[in-house]
């Protein structure tokens, strides 16, 4: 009869089989240790990519966390001077001057402010015109127009 090493058991002593099959155990465990040590590093060269991948992640995020507080400040800065402009006009309107400052709300057009302050839509191309905005264009919330407390004598004709 022959095993899988073609090592016939016929004939041999119990020793010599004995040290055949612990040669060929000592083989399996040099084989099995190869495979065992490849796989480990495998396993090692997939977690040293996986956290190099995170490191790029997290290099991109600190770079738009870094360019969103840049754009904060920004945004933060051009606040206050909206909020400065707005109260410089509002101390415009408490004056008698020539003109009332209209801060733009929702719903605003030329059309209706001139409605508003004259009782008639009819001036709303002459308001575009003293504050150099087109009359088709939009106005924006916030924004502040300068409205004759009167309407001037030369748009009535």
């Amino acid at each position: 009869m022959k095993n899988n090493n073609s090592m016939e058991i016929k004939g041999k002593t119990v020793s010599q089989l004995e040290k055949h099959f612990i040669e060929n155990h000592k083989k399996r465990l040099k084989w099995q240790g190869i495979l065992t040590a490849l796989l480990a590093g495998g396993v090692c060269l997939f977690v040293m990519m996986w956290m190099w991948n995170l490191g790029q992640e997290l290099t991109a995020l600190r770079l738009e966390v870094e360019r969103l507080a840049v754009e904060n400040a920004a945004l933060r800065k051009e606040i206050v001077s909206i909020k400065t402009q707005n109260t410089t006009a509002e101390k415009h309107l408490d004056g008698e001057g020539e003109y009332i400052y209209h801060h733009i709300q929702s719903g605003d057009s030329f059309a209706a402010i001139s409605k508003r302050y004259y009782g008639t839509e009819v001036y709303a191309s002459q308001l575009a015109r003293i504050n150099g905005i087109p009359a088709a264009a939009r106005l924006h919330l916030g924004q502040v127009i300068k409205v004759p407390r009167e309407p001037y004598e030369w748009w009535k004709s």
